[in-house]
């Protein structure tokens, strides 16, 4: 199947649309890029961004949930947000048992529980627990990396700046 990013969004909007709109969040955002489709929804400074992708790279067909404060675009967002199944102390993604709208619309029925079950504090504004997550996990992450050649064609390693000032943005500091 070919997921497109309104079919995607149909599918998230059936599924969460009401549940996060009583808590404030507003469908903001459908992307897709290649096999995936993204779908944001924005309460002020907070998001929940959804997404299912089948690439080839990947181990397995699946959905992600992000809850995130910040901006909504990458990079930021891979420093700013923390995983749902993270916050139910179960990190990596939903498995899809098929590529197919009803699997999708199942497992995005299972991330409203674990919304309702693991995130409820930050939808309704306090962002305290998740802050201390967001924390810890970027704590032990490092910055991105750039390798690239030097004048003679030898390759040099450099931290990227960008990502420094993002880990130290979203980190333990930001609690």
């Amino acid at each position: 199947m070919k997921l497109t990013a309104t079919r995607f969004s149909s599918l998230a909007d059936s599924a969460l649309g009401n549940f996060l709109g009583e808590h404030g969040f507003d469908p903001v955002s459908a992307e897709q890029l290649g096999r995936s489709a993204f779908r944001t929804y924005r309460n002020g400074g907070r998001y929940v961004r959804i997404s299912a992708s089948d690439w080839w790279r990947d181990e397995e067909a699946h959905c992600q949930a992000l809850v995130g404060e910040g901006p909504d675009s990458w990079p930021d967002t891979d420093w700013n947000s923390v995983g749902l199944r993270s916050l139910a102390g179960r990190p990596g993604w939903y498995a899809l048992s098929a590529f197919t709208s009803e699997a999708i619309a199942a497992v995005l029925g299972v991330i409203r529980r674990d919304l309702e079950r693991h995130a409820a504090d930050f939808l309704a504004g306090d962002t305290g627990g998740f802050r201390e997550a967001r924390a810890d996990q970027n704590e032990g992450r490092q910055p991105y990396q750039i390798h690239q050649p030097d004048e003679e064609g030898r390759y040099q390693t450099t931290v990227d700046p960008q990502s420094a000032e993002l880990k130290e943005r979203y980190g333990r500091g930001a609690v």
